[in-house]
């Protein structure tokens, strides 16, 4: 403990101000994080030797936020959020004033020896000018606690989530982002040769907007894995690494919450009238889309829309391949959709009219609705911002293709 006491002291708290752990993990300003960082770096250090060595990702980013703040999310091993339980031991370590002294009780309580038990935490960060220096803070706190800190460089959110999920399940550590760039487009290719030839060969063009943030470096090495599959991606807002124009006027959240078209999509913008676009946050963990009209106003195709498009396509395509799901000739429900209380009453009822289907309300933050879409052998949810994924219990799809005639590859 007297080494980590030691090598605390270089990191000094900047205020007194309390920091709760919330949904975005820690967010302030960039620089009142440093002493934050340090602690993650023992919080994520920690919960890797708790579960006797699985990774632990660390993300370094504030997200939608400006270019000044910076922020800090720590993922599980699964590439899931940070469980509850952590978010409080995080909370708590970070606001202390005897640091030692509360880590070591931590630890006590949670029966994990800090210094003999093997850890290993992988550490992404988006394009703030403040992401390099407050990775070295991270570090510093997961190597003096004798754990192993695996730099992934400059990642989107969801490719940090990803290469700790891989690190777990492939049982070596995974930081080479070709690893994501071989599955996800490789998959999109897959799904293409199985559609119509002509909607599989169709050549479309879509615009996305990358708020300024690192989302723009992904979409060019993104385009070029996909190209076989005539989709051309034009990346607009590629600003990066210039804090004053990241989320400034563009992104998914500018277009979402103000309904406004993000900059250089604007008519004389070299963007066609009606064209296919989408919008990234600054992280890129959020996705909307969205249209210019002819005469300059926002169509928005935002995080409820998704949902629903997701739905109905995901029970069309069951209901072809699966005409009877427990081969008892019995209906069920094959997938569920998580909303909140704030989704878009059109929305929620034309969900409800879809056989099949089930309408469930969770708790506002992408955590309480990932953990309610667990509950379905289908999940799907997206807020209105554009978070959000497909979940999917595979020994019950592969159940239900089975006796359909089909087999899950």
């Amino acid at each position: 403990m007297e080494a980590i006491e030691a090598e605390s002291s270089k990191y000094p708290k900047a205020s007194s101000k309390h920091i709760p752990y919330g949904t975005a993990g820690f967010r302030t300003k960039a620089a009142d994080l440093t002493h934050v960082m340090f602690r993650c770096g023992l919080v994520a250090a920690l919960r890797s030797k708790h579960l006797g060595g699985r990774p632990v990702g660390v993300m370094i980013t504030a997200s939608h936020n400006p270019g000044p703040d910076n922020g800090v999310k720590l993922v599980e091993p699964t590439g899931e959020m940070l469980i509850h339980q952590y978010e409080e031991i995080a909370t708590r370590l970070v606001n202390s004033d005897n640091l030692s002294t509360d880590l070591q009780a931590v630890a006590q309580s949670l029966k994990v020896d800090i210094l003999s038990t093997q850890g290993v935490v992988l550490v992404g960060r988006d394009t703030r000018e403040s992401s390099e220096r407050l990775k070295e803070a991270v570090a510093a706190g997961v190597t003096v606690m004798r754990a192993t800190c695996a730099d992934c460089g400059l990642n989107t959110t969801p490719q940090l989530h990803f290469l700790t999920q891989q690190s777990d399940v492939n049982k070596t550590i995974c930081t080479d982002e070709r690893l994501y760039f071989a599955h996800f487009p490789g998959k999109f290719l897959e799904f293409l040769a199985s559609l119509p030839g002509d909607v599989a060969r169709r050549q479309e063009t879509l615009y996305v907007d990358c708020a300024n943030g690192v989302g723009a470096l992904k979409l060019k090495e993104l385009s070029s894995c996909i190209a076989p599959s005539g989709l051309k991606l034009v990346a607009k807002n590629d600003q990066t690494g210039k804090d004053d124009v990241l989320n400034q006027g563009c992104g998914a959240e500018f277009a979402q919450k103000d309904r406004k078209v993000p900059a250089s999509f604007l008519p004389g913008s070299g963007v066609p009238q009606m064209a296919r676009c989408a919008a990234f946050d600054g992280d890129a963990d959020r996705l909307v889309y969205f249209q210019v009209s002819p005469e300059g106003h926002l169509i928005l195709f935002d995080g409820d829309r998704i949902a629903a498009l997701f739905c109905r396509v995901i029970m069309q395509l069951l209901r072809e391949a699966v005409k009877d799901p427990k081969g008892t000739g019995e209906e069920i429900e094959l997938v569920g959709v998580v909303q909140t209380a704030y989704a878009n009453g059109g929305s929620s009822a034309y969900l409800h009219s879809l056989p099949g289907v089930t309408v469930a309300c969770a708790k506002t933050g992408v955590k309480s609705l990932h953990h309610k879409a667990l509950e379905f052998s289908i999940g799907v949810y997206f807020e209105a911002n554009g978070h959000g994924t497909v979940l999917y219990k595979r020994s019950n799809l592969e159940t239900w293709l089975k006796n359909g005639g089909i087999s899950l590859v």
